[in-house]
């Protein structure tokens, strides 16, 4: 069984728009760090609403969040995206990363 398959549907889209949020507010890839950084305080915003923040705390209480830390992203947001599609939510995006702009040399 894998890691992932140990989340509850709830869980899964709570980290799962966390990710979105992290990458969305921070311009940022490194969720790790935040997620890590919130579960120290025990507290997710601004990355994930009042609800979903239940679901991050009972996420760390049953799993820790050196677990949480471990599972891939992509795996996350496929999954949350399917829990979402499932309970009629709107989908979890990642944005668009920024294009590479070359330097101009002088």
């Amino acid at each position: 069984m894998k890691p992932l398959d140990r989340l509850t549907d709830a869980q899964v889209l709570a980290l799962a728009r966390f990710i979105a949020a992290c990458a969305r507010l921070r311009a940022s890839t490194r969720w790790r760090t935040h997620f890590a950084d919130c579960a120290a305080r025990n507290h997710f915003l601004p990355f994930a609403t009042l609800s979903d923040q239940q679901h991050l705390r009972e996420l760390i209480h049953c799993r820790g969040d050196t677990i949480v830390c471990r599972l891939r992203t992509i795996e996350i947001i496929d999954e949350g995206n399917a829990v979402a599609r499932e309970w009629n939510e709107p989908p979890v995006q990642l944005p668009a990363p920024e294009p590479d702009v070359p330097i101009e040399s002088d």
